[in-house]
């Protein structure tokens, strides 16, 4: 099941944007595929193809379900406004964290913008722990605050070794973990996926991931 959403990770990702569009035209099919960072620039009413993980969700009495979709290399957001089809609402197999493919009309002034589809039109691409890095939480770690994640990179020591980190597939961005476990020396320097709850702990000012598991890449 999805996590409980917030507004307030609305209206955090909700600063004025300006961007050029850049549209590819998916092969072999009519609707644009255009980036979550984009769609600012597209008309009212525009059929397009957007990807983006989902950071929230929340379901309304008539079945219809809104899942907040962010863009992590831009941190741009989108509201996906879904109602029901002949094929399950995305609740029912869709995590926090997962990458989603959405065809959909662009409608609204306001940011984020909303896209409006049917569950016939969502599909899931990748789960959580493959396209979570450390890296593509470093812009937008806000909106996956307080969620359980499942998290890719490289596990370290700490400064002093005094700790654990996990830092980015590409070096350059770390965050805490807090794991109450014994880590196998065999995984310190190698690729893992850290299961756990994204926190904010104001006494260090720190973004700390509090880890239930610690897995090896294969």
């Amino acid at each position: 099941m999805l996590g409980r959403g917030s507004r307030q990770r609305i209206l955090a990702t909700a600063s004025p944007i300006t961007l050029g569009l850049v549209v590819l035209m998916a092969w072999g099919s009519p609707v644009p595929v255009v980036s979550i960072a984009a769609l600012a620039s597209i008309d009212d009413g525009t059929m397009v193809q957007t990807v983006g993980l989902v950071a929230d969700s929340w379901a309304w009495d008539d079945g219809t379900e809104n899942l907040l979709l962010v863009e992590t290399a831009s941190g741009c957001t989108v509201i996906m406004v879904c109602s029901s089809g002949i094929h399950a609402q995305p609740s029912t197999y869709v995590h926090i964290g997962d990458e989603i493919k959405v065809v959909g009309k662009v409608f609204g002034s306001d940011s984020p913008r909303k896209l409006y589809t049917d569950s016939d039109k969502v599909t899931l691409l990748r789960r959580c722990e493959f396209v979570l890095t450390v890296d593509s939480l470093a812009d937008c770690w806000r909106l996956f605050e307080g969620d359980d994640i499942e998290v890719r990179g490289i596990l370290s020591r700490t400064s002093g070794d005094i700790g654990l980190a996990l830092r980015g597939l590409s070096g350059g961005s770390t965050v805490a973990l807090d794991y109450p476990n014994e880590i196998q020396p065999a995984l310190l320097g190698r690729e893992v996926v850290v299961a756990g709850r994204l926190t904010f702990e104001e006494t260090i000012l720190a973004v700390v991931l509090r880890a239930d598991s610690v897995v090896a890449c294969s």
